[in-house]
């Protein structure tokens, strides 16, 4: 199964009545290259005083409704009884702020990867019928030419029809989601990230996409059996200030929820430099690194996590 990794960590939790908490952690590449989900949880066990899980499910190139599938995988391959241990647990479900992702609920779904084994394995009618009300609901009108080959997915998937010689399955694929570094080799152009902090604003209307939250949230939602007890949000760093603006909106758009964007200046500061950055949107590993211990600090208080907040 495509979660095999994160099924084999979470039922490790499980067995450990000390674990109370465990953090499944969705998001694309910002997360998955940003975002050190075993170091999140040792630093989260160290300041709450008592063993924090993290499950990790964070996927580069991975748009909402692959990440579903994924947590999908997870779930479906769980037994009753385990549902039921995490139903005696505090579950918190991280998710990944991203305005490239929430303003496009297709995103990485073009014309290079029509057809491919990935968009097979999470394109299923059920998926695709909720992307095209994702994109109805962001656009207010229905774009035929991307609704039609999405359908043509999700028609050839479930049919076995056309030059397919079977139905493609997410858990076929080999991939596997959690953390995956990058940890040498830099496309940046940089400058000072510091910038965004300016560039970004202070106040502004509330983030727009309410298909987030009318949508994508409930889906995962109940996908997860109803486990979850707490939301919470994250932005990994960018050196895009329209990032960090949108990552603003839309914590003022949940305000009264744990939602942690990057506009830290002490943060930023420590992460200032050209061999932190592989691109202006994804950190080396040496970033993750600072970044995760962070988030560790600002997740510990936001959730209350025990006597280091």
């Amino acid at each position: 199964m495509v979660a095999h990794h994160a099924q084999r960590v979470l039922r490790g939790y499980l067995a450990d009545g000390r674990v109370e908490t465990i953090i499944f952690v969705d998001g694309g590449s910002y997360g998955a290259r940003g975002l050190d989900g075993p170091r999140l949880g040792k630093q989260l066990t160290r300041l709450a005083g008592k063993p924090v899980g993290v499950v990790q499910l964070t996927l580069a190139g991975a748009n909402h409704f692959e990440r579903h599938a994924i947590m999908k995988s997870l779930f479906d391959n769980l037994a009753p009884s385990e549902v039921q241990a995490l139903k005696a647990r505090h579950v918190v479900l991280l998710l990944e702020i991203n305005h490239g992702y929430d303003a496009n609920p297709l995103a990485q779904v073009n014309e290079k990867n029509y057809f491919s084994e990935r968009l097979y394995g999470y394109l299923t009618p059920v998926n695709t019928w909720y992307a095209i009300k994702a994109m109805r609901e962001v656009s207010g009108e229905v774009d035929w030419k991307r609704n039609a080959a999405v359908a043509a997915h999700a028609f050839m998937n479930f049919l076995n029809v056309g030059v397919r010689s079977r139905m493609t399955n997410i858990d076929d694929i080999g991939f596997r989601p959690g953390y995956t570094p990058l940890r040498s080799g830099s496309k940046a152009v940089f400058r000072s990230v510091m910038h965004v902090l300016d560039d970004a604003g202070g106040n502004g209307a509330p983030a727009k996409n309410t298909w987030v939250d009318t949508i994508r949230t409930p889906r995962l939602l109940a996908t997860m059996r109803g486990v979850v007890t707490r939301v919470a949000y994250y932005m990994p760093p960018s050196a895009s200030a329209s990032y960090l603006a949108y990552a603003r909106a839309f914590c003022r758009s949940h305000a009264g929820e744990a939602c942690v964007d990057y506009g830290d200046a002490r943060l930023l500061r420590s992460i200032d430099r050209k061999d932190f950055w592989y691109d202006k949107s994804h950190l080396l590993a040496k970033g993750a690194v600072r970044y995760t211990d962070w988030l560790a600090r600002k997740l510990n208080t936001e959730l209350v996590l025990g006597a280091g907040s």
